[in-house]
């Protein structure tokens, strides 16, 4: 997929035109992309997508940027340009209409949801798209298990521990790659060692506690498990962290990309009296991890 930049356009030959915040690129959105990519297909011509960087929400965003262009990638986008959000949010939408959609993306044909809103005070709609673009196709809402996908319920899913829950709305296990940093080290003393990450601060993290689950590192998956919170049995609180202990692997990890996926919530986050205690329960942690991951790999 190529990423856009102001040199790009006009687009020469136009495009399908797709706009919106796409975070989390749920089964909303993949159905959206689907459609957008078979006209794209049948129009021969290029599946061209308007998107922001890390736009701010209640709750946080799913979704940084790289990791949205590379789910766009995947669900046949083949440009994109990711705008920063504070820069055009002043905007109206008649001159996005016009400057953007038409005069840069030359778009011939545009697709969209029914709940579509752009431009300042989000007065822009599918009606007002199609004033400038010659064909617009929307795409009704999404509903599975009784309920309207949507990025808004997949956070609050997410922010709840409910992980399976979350995994039907994204069409995919949740998942997060942050890079791993230097920890105090306490779990290789006590015998299990983590690799640490830390959350933007606008991002949306899991529900604080400890979760059985799985993690990538260079293509290679190890079942692990991860704990989001603050360490209150050996720390006075901070800013929620993520400590992983990955089940079968050893070795450096600082400065590398670690995928994480949070499968099951466990238990929450408790303060133990003892360091020791501690250790007994993340030996129980661990020991249920390795017992899900065997059941997984019986059941395969």
């Amino acid at each position: 997929m190529k990423l856009l930049t102001s040199r790009d356009f006009p687009l020469a030959g136009g495009c399908v035109f797709a706009v919106g915040v796409f975070d989390g690129v749920h089964l909303g959105h993949v159905c959206l992309l689907a459609k957008a990519k078979e006209l794209a297909r049948g129009a021969r011509l290029p599946l061209a997508v308007y998107t922001f960087g890390s736009m701010p929400h209640k709750g946080g965003y799913l979704t940084g940027a790289e990791e949205k262009l590379r789910l766009l990638s995947e669900h046949g986008a083949d440009a994109a340009y990711c705008a920063d959000f504070g820069s055009v949010r002043g905007t109206s939408a008649k001159s996005f209409a016009e400057n953007v959609i038409r005069r840069d993306f030359r778009a011939l044909y545009a697709v969209c949801g029914a709940d579509l809103r752009f431009g300042a005070g989000r007065e822009g709609d599918p009606k007002l798209l199609a004033e400038y673009v010659p064909h617009v196709l929307t795409v009704p809402e999404l509903v599975t298990d009784g309920k309207t996908v949507s990025s808004s319920l997949i956070r609050s899913l997410v922010s709840q521990g409910k992980m399976k829950e979350a995994a039907r709305f994204l069409g995919r296990e949740y998942s997060f790659c942050l890079e791993v940093v230097r920890g105090s080290r306490l779990g290789s003393e006590i015998g299990f060692p983590t690799a640490n990450q830390r959350f933007p601060e606008e991002a949306c993290a899991p529900k604080r506690g400890v979760y059985y689950g799985r993690c990538e590192l260079e293509n290679v998956s190890y079942p692990c498990v991860t704990d989001i919170g603050v360490k209150p049995t050996v720390s006075a609180g901070g800013e929620p962290a993520c400590e992983t202990h990955i089940i079968g692997f050893s070795g450096e990890l600082y400065g590398k990309k670690l995928r994480v996926f949070p499968l099951e919530y466990i238990r929450d986050e408790l303060k133990f009296d003892t360091v020791a205690s501690l250790r007994e329960q993340i030996a129980a942690d661990v020991a249920y991890a390795k017992a899900k991951a065997d059941t997984g790999k019986n059941e395969d």
